[in-house]
Parts: C-alpha cells; sequence; structure tokens
C-alpha cells in the first residue's frame, strides 16, 4: 500500500514530546539535502537504535553517522545492520522524502517516503518537518518484487506503541518476522510490505570472463542462415578458476526501455530469445556460490549487443510487382487475415482466412468479401498459408446501392473468432462511411459459427441493401467506435475512424474471450490542436463491454500514434506486443501523379503491459516512443532490397502466425508499382 494508513490515522500528533537531543542541534542548522554525500557509487543507510526511547533511526549520511556515533545526539548505537542507497539522482531512480517531528514529547522520530503521496501529505503537516532527500532508490513493482540488482527494504510501524510512532527499515526478512511478533504492522507493496529497494553489492574477483553477446543465425539450414536473428543474442563466458560455482546470473537490459530481464544457468553459455528486433542490449554477470547466497563480479563483466532488423521476403519470383504470388486471384486491398485453431469446427480447424477488397469490376460496388485455404496449415507447406479461393459474391458485406444511416460504402474489416462463451462466431469488425460522409467502425456476428462468411441474420447470404444495414435489418450493425457528435459511442476529437486493428492474446487462444485489456488501433484524421499529422491512430481499449477511446489527461486530446498508417499489433506472448504501422510523412520515393496511397518506411515499435499501470493489459504509455521506432527491410522474392518508392506503396499489411508460433511469421498486404491498381501478396519473416 502506498499510505501507512494505521500510522496516518493518527496525524495530526500535535505536542506529543519534542525531540531530546536526537539531532536537534545538528538538524536545527542544516537540510538534509547539504550533508556530505559519498562520491558516486552507493552510501551505506546505517541503522541506529536508543533502547531509552525504543526508536529506530537511519542515516547514509557520513557527517551525521559520525555526530551520533560520537554521542552527541544521545544514548543512540548502531544496531550492526544497514543497507546500501544511492546518494546520486540517476535514472530509475526515487527520492526518499525525509521528515523529522519537533513536537513530540520526550520521543523523537524520523520518517522516510519513497512515495509522492506521502510526502506531500506530511509537507502540509505542522507536526512534521521535511528535511530534503535523504538518498535515492530504485522501487518494486505493485507486487513487492524488485528490479534486478536490488533486493526488497522492508517497512514496519509500531503502530504508536509507547505513545509516539516509529518506523523500521530493514533487509532482512528474520529482522521483519522479529518486529511482526513484537506488534509492528508492515506497510508497501506485496505480501511482505515492501517499501521501497536497495542496490545489490557484491564483491570483485579476479575473473577473466571473456563475456560477450553475440548475434546468431536466423538458422542453421536454407536461406535464413545468411541472416542473422531478430530475436535471439548468444552470451557466453568462461567459469572462474577456484570458484564452485552453483549458478550463474546474467541481467539482460533493454537498451531502449532500459527493461531488465535475470537469467539463471550452470551453463556458460546461454541463447537469449524472445527479445526485440534491431535493439541493443547490455548483459552483467555474477557467479553465484552455496545456491546465490553469495555472488561475485569480475572487473570485465559486461558485454553488449544487438538484435538484427527485420527481413521479410516478398513471395513470388524476380524484383517487381508482376512477379509477386497472388494470394487470392480477385485481391485487390483491405487485406485482413483469421487463423481458425484446432478447436474450430464448421470445416475450418487449422485453416486461415482473408477478409479482403476484391477487384472492381464494371458496374461493381465496393465489399468486403471471404477467401479460405483449400488445406490445414503446415509450416511445411507455403500453398496452407500461401493460396486463397475467393468467395466473392456470396459472402461478406457489399455496399448498398442506397446508403443508410451508417453504411454508404464498406471498407477495411478483421474477423476476430470469438470463444463459445461469446457465442462460438466469428465478430466482423468494419469500417464504414455512413450516409452523413463520416466514417465509423461497426461490428457484425456471423450467422454460421466459424465459418465466419454468412453475417446476414435473414435469409441472404451477404448484406447487400440499405434495409439490410438499417434498423432491425439482417445486417444492422453494432457502433463500435463513433465519431465525435454521435448519439451512440461518441469520441470527442474524432471526426472519421477507420483502418482498425482488434489485438489480443493470439499466442494463447485464437479465440478473442472478450476479456477486458484488449485493445484497438484505429487510423484517425488531423486532430486540431492535438497532432499537426493528417493521419494517425487513435487508442481504445476493451473494458468488458465497450472500446473506450484513451484520452490525455492534460488536454482531453486522443492519446495518438502520430504519423502512422495501417497499424498492424502482433502479440509475442505474454502481454507483449510489436506495432508495424507507415510514415506517410516520409514522402521520399513516392511517385509524383500517383493516385494510390502512399505510406512511406514500415516502422516498428513494441509494447509490455507490465511496463506501467495495470499488468494485465497494454495501455497506450506501455508501448516505446515512437522516436525509438525500429525500420524493417523488404526483399523481392529474387533476393534483392526494395526501393523506398517498392516499400512506401506496401499498404493494408496483415500480420499472423498461420501455425500459431512465432517461428513462422507471415505478413498478408496489398502492393502497387505506384501506377496500377494493388494485388494482394505475402511477405514471410526470413529471420525470426
Amino acid at each position: 500500500m502506498l499510505f501507512p494508513q494505521a500510522f496516518f490515522a493518527r496525524l495530526p500528533l500535535r505536542a506529543r514530546h519534542v525531540a531530546g537531543p536526537l539531532l536537534a542541534a545538528l538538524l536545527s542548522c542544516a537540510a538534509v539535502d547539504g550533508h556530505a554525500q559519498a562520491n558516486g557509487g552507493t552510501a551505506d543507510a546505517i541503522e541506529y537504535f536508543h533502547a531509552g526511547l525504543g526508536h529506530y533511526f537511519i542515516t547514509a549520511f557520513a557527517d551525521e553517522a559520525a555526530f551520533v556515533d560520537g554521542g552527541a545526539a544521545g544514548d543512540w548505537r548502531r544496531t550492526g545492520l544497514s543497507f546500501k542507497v544511492y546518494p546520486a539522482s540517476a535514472s530509475g531512480l526515487y527520492a526518499v522524502c525525509r521528515f523529522y517531528s519537533a513536537r513530540l514529547a520526550q520521543k523523537s522520530t524520523h520518517f522516510y517516503t519513497p512515495f509522492a503521496e506521502e510526502c506531500a501529505a506530511l509537507r502540509t503537516n505542522l507536526d512534521w518537518q521535511f528535511e530534503g532527500h535523504a538518498f535515492l532508490v530504485p522501487m518494486p513493482d505493485s507486487a513487492g518484487a524488485c528490479p534486478s540488482g536490488s533486493i526488497p527494504v522492508h517497512r514496519l510501524y509500531n503502530n504508536n506503541q509507547g505513545g509516539a510512532p516509529n518506523h523500521r527499515y530493514t533487509t532482512s526478512s528474520s529482522v521483519r518476522n522479529q518486529m511482526l511478533s513484537a506488534g509492528w504492522i508492515a506497510e508497501g507493496y506485496g505480501a511482505t510490505g515492501v517499501t521501497f529497494c536497495a542496490p545489490e553489492e557484491h564483491a570483485v574477483i579476479d575473473w577473466d570472463t571473456r563475456f560477450s553477446l553475440q548475434g546468431v543465425p536466423a538458422s542453421t539450414t536454407g536461406p535464413a542462415a545468411a541472416y542473422a536473428s531478430s530475436t535471439r543474442l548468444l552470451a557466453g563466458w568462461q567459469a572462474p578458476v577456484g570458484l564452485s560455482v552453483s549458478e550463474y546470473r546474467l541481467t539482460l537490459t533493454d537498451g531502449i526501455s532500459g527493461a531488465q530481464t535475470v537469467l539463471r544457468t550452470t551453463a556458460t553459455e546461454v541463447m537469449l530469445t524472445d527479445l526485440k528486433s534491431d535493439t541493443p542490449y547490455t548483459a552483467s554477470l555474477l557467479a553465484c556460490t552455496s545456491g546465490g547466497a553469495q555472488c561475485y563480479s569480475a572487473t570485465q563483466s559486461t558485454a553488449s549487443g544487438s538484435t538484427a532488423a527485420e527481413i521479410w521476403q516478398l513471395q513470388g519470383s524476380g524484383n517487381s510487382v508482376a512477379g509477386l504470388s497472388r494470394i487470392v486471384s480477385d485481391g485487390n486491398a483491405r487485406i485482413s487475415a483469421t487463423r481458425f485453431g484446432p478447436q474450430a469446427g464448421d470445416g475450418m480447424a487449422n485453416h486461415l482466412q482473408l477478409y479482403y477488397g476484391p477487384m472492381m469490376t464494371a458496374g461493381g460496388r465496393p465489399s468486403l468479401s471471404v477467401a479460405v485455404t483449400a488445406m490445414e496449415t503446415s509450416a511445411a507447406d507455403l500453398s496452407s498459408y500461401l493460396q486463397f479461393t475467393s468467395l466473392a459474391g456470396s459472402t461478406g458485406l457489399i455496399s448498398p446501392s442506397t446508403a443508410s444511416a451508417l453504411v454508404k460504402q464498406v471498407a477495411t474489416g478483421q474477423g476476430v473468432p470469438l470463444s463459445a462463451a461469446l457465442g462460438g462466431a466469428v465478430r466482423l469488425f468494419f469500417e464504414a462511411d455512413g450516409a452523413d460522409g463520416k466514417t465509423r467502425i461497426l461490428s457484425l456476428d456471423s450467422h454460421d459459427g466459424h465459418r465466419g462468411r454468412d453475417f446476414n441474420r435473414g435469409g441472404a447470404t451477404t448484406c447487400s441493401t440499405a434495409a439490410d444495414y438499417g434498423s432491425g435489418g439482417g445486417c444492422a450493425p453494432t457502433v463500435v467506435i463513433g465519431v465525435e457528435g454521435d448519439a451512440t459511442r461518441p469520441s470527442a476529437g474524432i471526426r472519421n475512424a477507420r483502418q482498425h486493428k482488434v489485438a489480443w492474446a493470439t499466442l494463447d487462444d485464437w479465440r478473442w474471450d472478450g476479456a477486458a485489456g484488449s485493445f484497438m488501433v484505429f487510423t484517425t484524421d488531423n486532430v486540431p490542436g492535438c497532432s499537426s499529422h493528417n493521419i494517425n491512430h487513435g487508442y481504445a481499449v476493451w473494458d468488458g463491454n465497450n472500446w473506450n477511446v484513451q484520452y490525455r489527461a492534460e488536454d482531453g486530446c486522443p492519446k495518438l500514434f502520430t504519423s502512422a498508417q495501417a497499424a498492424f499489433p502482433m502479440h509475442l506472448g505474454g502481454v507483449r506486443y510489436k506495432l508495424y504501422y507507415g510514415d506517410p510523412s516520409v514522402t521520399t520515393g513516392r511517385i509524383a501523379g500517383s493516385r494510390m496511397p502512399y505510406l512511406g518506411p514500415k516502422k516498428l515499435i513494441y509494447a509490455d503491459g507490465a511496463a506501467t499501470g495495470e499488468s494485465g493489459r497494454v495501455d497506450f504509455e506501455d508501448w516505446e516512443a515512437q522516436s525509438a521506432a525500429r525500420g524493417i527491410t523488404f526483399l523481392w522474392p529474387n533476393g534483392e532490397v526494395l526501393n523506398d518508392t517498392a516499400e512506401g506503396y506496401v499498404d493494408d499489411h496483415h500480420f499472423l502466425t498461420p501455425t500459431g508460433s512465432l517461428d513462422l511469421q507471415v505478413m498478408y498486404l496489398a502492393i502497387t508499382a505506384g501506377t496500377e491498381p494493388p494485388i494482394g501478396a505475402a511477405a514471410v519473416l526470413v529471420n525470426p
């Protein structure tokens, strides 16, 4: 918990006692921030105890410790316990506020807190004097887990025993248990009450580690062997001589987000997997004995390395759009792919299905049709996930000849298979121009289970008329993301909502169970006062009932990925995702006079839902800044790299794991040379 509730319930304390001799002379003339500090590295927070008062006190200032040790502060004695702290500011550290009560009769006390809420509350209370910042510390997560390289510090409150409050701060679990038995109360995060963390210190030994962090081939066989993996690094080192090592601890630090991961191993070589592409990493190494009770480092116990950028190879032959394999004969644009797992009925088990825009014929109307693979997906058979049979004309949605209120023209869609609890259907999220000229994101559930082809609850197998889409019709849609001014699901500041993608934990289950925390990205136009770019992406999170667009508290603007088009989030396991998007602000390579959409270079960022807020969901703040975006490389089938023009005209990309494994990642996309209508094609990640 953030606030020690039992302690704060007794405030204000009024004039219960005056701080006898405890540091009064020293602290009356100098703020804590003005004390002499250790030069760099860490300092010792030394614990003292006053038997007459029954109180504990800590200090990390050498001059203050000398003052107390000399007896000038009274009968305070060292307990022999201490913990490490940081005396100077650095990234990832939090300042600990120090307070002193000068109004308590006979018994003085100090209080330390890293929590801004507690610090602010006491600074307004006249019974407590703010003495400055005592030291800096790393902080635990909400479960009480400390960052790698640090240990928990427990805070215990005496529950006002003896008539005055006092707290004890300790890294010792046995001391914690002793105080609890004496009636003290644990305060802080997690089951054991962790208030902040203390850096670990390790003895340095003469150890020639020969520590390295190196890239590895994406595969040992086939074409991928020529490329370095985008997600793996190999860490290796030499064992220390004369030390009986029970385990090695390797701490890997992400050079972009700063996130750390600790691995324990008995080997002297370990393959690091599930890393981010094109990302610098730093690793530190410890050798531990006695089951990890004592760990040692070397003077050279760090190593650095970077993963490779992702490389996607288009399928077909040659080095032009003309040589690419079409994934569906009439595929044009608005490509979206859906995977059905082994539990799917209706003949869909282990099949893939496209929701796409077919080529327009004379007099035709824009539609969102279905295409399906002919066989179950197999990583060994390209055709099982790269060849689809069109069912256009008898499936999906067709734009009505006369507009209904919500549907004038159908555009991009995404089929999301639902769990049995949600009906075991396919929910088709789609964008549509309404009669008012505004674009919204709507949805319909299929009426043929996981076949996901018939969204008309009437007799027809397609939705195609104004009556179908109108209120009470067989295809009356649900508004998912409305626009500013709407009566249903309005979104302030959003004038049009388009080209959306829903994200859920697809590696855990191919079906969406509707659990809160799923999220959606969607294209917005220029948002005056919030973004100067014409194309951006909004962000919405599912709360179990509705998709809620996220807004900034400081100015009410929607949270936006700016200058982003055709964004697509892909699940990486747990609450980790990556997001691909085009950057249309980069126009290098655009063909003058072309009417085809130009998306610019394709970029990639990552998110970890455990980074901020609720650890079980991915909020906007969990994403890396766009300034950290990496580029990706596209290859033609013959191995040549696409130039800026060719890459810029890649659009409507949908990323999928056809077998449910990250070992096989496929991008379904629309592509044009810039002068003719696009076709539906595919690319495969050659260096996962």
